[in-house]
């Protein structure tokens, strides 16, 4: 397991300023943690970055459910 020394955990990564977040931050060679209810969405979001990809993780998400929260934030700190 490599471990990541600048990652940003971005919810809304899929559209507006999320997404807009996830192309810098992925520019700049941090590690984005890209989070939004469609999971479909977010691939696509990704694919659209080919140059990035590799800077660009997906962590699908419903922010409005508590108990998944903390379920993705479990697994984004074991990864």
């Amino acid at each position: 397991m490599t471990k990541v020394k600048n990652a940003v955990w971005i919810t809304g990564a899929n559209s507006g300023i999320g997404r807009s977040l996830t192309h810098q931050f992925s520019k700049q060679n941090i590690t984005c943690i890209a989070s939004a209810r469609r999971e479909e969405v977010l691939k696509k979001m990704k694919s659209e970055f080919p140059e990035w990809q590799e800077n660009i993780e997906l962590f699908p998400l419903d922010v409005s459910n508590t108990d998944e929260v903390k379920d993705v934030a479990k697994q984004i700190l074991k990864k």
